[in-house]
C-alpha cells in the first residue's frame, strides 16, 4: 500500500501522468490538492476508515476489490476528513 500512496501523490504533484485508479483523475487535476495521507503500518484498514467517514457521492468508487459501497467521501474541510480518519486508526 505504501508505494501505492507514494504514485498517488507523484500523480497529484504533476510528476507522473499514468492514470490507473479512480483517484488518479482527481489527483491529477489541477485544483486537487493533496493535504494529507494517514498510513498505518502492519494494517489494513482502509475499509474500516471507508465506513466511518460515510458515504459518498460516487458508488463503487475505490471499492473494487472489497464490499464496501465507496471509498470516496465529502467533507466541509480536509480537517474534519483528517480526524474521522485518526479516529479509526487510534480506535483500531
Amino acid at each position: 500500500g505504501f508505494s501505492r500512496i507514494d504514485r498517488h501523490r507523484r500523480v497529484a504533484a504533476g510528476e507522473h501522468d499514468v492514470h490507473h485508479w479512480h483517484v488518479d483523475y482527481f489527483g491529477g487535476h489541477p485544483e486537487t490538492e493533496l493535504v494529507a495521507v494517514e498510513r498505518t503500518r502492519g494494517r489494513d484498514c482502509e475499509c474500516a476508515v471507508a465506513r466511518t467517514l460515510g458515504n459518498g457521492p460516487v458508488p463503487g468508487f475505490g471499492a473494487s476489490d472489497c464490499d464496501c459501497e465507496t471509498h470516496l467521501a465529502r467533507f466541509e474541510s480536509p480537517k474534519t476528513a483528517v480526524n474521522r480518519a485518526e479516529a479509526v486508526h487510534d480506535r483500531d
